[in-house]
């Protein structure tokens, strides 16, 4: 097993004051930010967690096709992104299609296998949902009834 030592401790030996410990955390804090010069421990620490901080991509618009449009009215419009755990998240809710295929995710957005996310059960209408397949293609499927909407918040799934 191997082990990061660093070369100071938070409070090393007996100290007297505070102002002894403040100086051995910003000693670590210059070390593991790779030798950060600022006696401003606060400002030492904002730098610190934004090097550490995983910010995720924003949002991108699909390009809809088959006449899928944005419902509005309030629900988020379509869009997908990758998280830095390589986990891509859908968003929106999209209504009006003619056809299953909703839009197609690029390459490295897609999944290893192909994912279904069920919506609901309706006793009318049977099992609908929306599929990511392996081609990038995001579909909506109904066993009976009509196509209507596809709420796309809250799918995710790890990409290829």
């Amino acid at each position: 097993m191997t082990l990061i030592t660093l070369p100071y401790s938070p409070v090393d030996g007996d100290p007297e004051d505070i102002s002894e410990i403040m100086a051995n955390f910003n000693a670590i804090l210059a070390v593991v930010n790779g030798g950060l010069q600022n006696d401003n421990v606060a400002a030492d620490a904002a730098i610190a967690h934004s090097k550490l901080a995983l910010t995720p991509e924003a949002f991108i618009a699909p390009t809809l096709l088959h006449s899928w449009a944005n419902m509005g009215a309030g629900y988020n419009v379509a869009g997908y992104y990758k998280d830095p755990f390589g986990i891509v998240h859908l968003r929106g809710v999209v209504n009006s299609g003619v056809d299953e295929h909703i839009f197609t995710l690029p390459a490295g957005y897609r999944p290893v296998e192909k994912e279904w996310h069920r919506m609901d059960h309706d006793v009318s209408i049977g099992d609908y949902g929306v599929t990511i397949d392996t081609n990038g293609e995001v579909s909506y499927h109904i066993v009976i009834g009509a196509l209507t909407a596809a709420y796309l918040d809250g799918i995710t799934f790890i990409a290829a």
